[in-house]
């Protein structure tokens, strides 16, 4: 059964696959101001703020490089490497915003989560033919108020695409049970999700419906 949380999740991770995709990066100098507005700086310096204290406290060393993969109406992106990653591979997607964390990335984290484990889950002997979803490290709010970040795993979109392999995992996150995987948010298989979220900054709402059947999901 495909549960509606897996659903509205979905369609956030493509969100961000396609924002992901559609920026060519451009480098950013830690600190470097030149042609930005007094609001922007600011924004830019809580956030290297942020970054400096989450990656400390992680264990992964210091920032060595952010570097700008664009903005949205809502968001702006960054490419984050660090000194001490968890792995040789792992660079950091950071997304911030004006708005608060709980009002813009607290259900994106927790739906990516939700798809991360129910992927692992059903990945079977062959790793590679479960979704590939970043793993989400960190959300919160700047401590100054001025707005709110996430941090999540790297993922290079380039090259080409296999349709087949991507519809054969998609259904098999979908048929993973999300009540025997706690993270999935969804304890007792219902159509719905434990926290409403947004389509880019759109207020989405994901009421648990009475059941699972045919119906609870056309009323969902």
């Amino acid at each position: 059964m495909i549960s509606g949380n897996f659903l509205f999740i979905f369609g956030t991770w493509m969100l961000f696959a396609s924002r992901t995709a559609a920026f060519a990066p451009q480098l950013v100098s830690k600190g470097r101001t030149a042609n930005m507005s007094s609001t922007t700086k600011l924004k830019a310096s809580a956030l290297d703020d942020e970054l400096d204290k989450w990656a400390l406290e992680a264990g992964f060393g210091t920032i060595v490089s952010s570097t700008s993969a664009g903005s949205s109406g809502w968001a702006s992106f960054r490419k984050v490497d660090v000194s001490d990653p968890p792995t040789p591979q792992t660079s950091f997607f950071v997304k911030s915003s004006r708005k608060t964390a709980k009002e813009m990335f607290e259900g994106e984290a927790l739906g990516l989560r939700a798809m991360f484990e129910c992927s692992r889950a059903d990945a079977g002997p062959n790793p590679k033919e479960s979704l590939r979803i970043p793993e989400v490290f960190k959300w919160g709010d700047f401590r100054d108020g001025s707005g709110s970040y996430i941090v999540m795993e790297y993922l290079n979109l380039a090259g080409r695409s296999d349709d087949y392999a991507f519809g054969k995992a998609m259904a098999k996150m979908h048929l993973a049970d999300p009540v025997k995987i706690p993270l999935a948010g969804n304890p007792d298989g219902k159509f719905g999700f434990n926290i409403d979220n947004t389509i880019g900054d759109t207020p989405q709402p994901n009421p648990f419906t009475s059941g699972g059947t045919t119906k609870d999901w056309v009323a969902f």
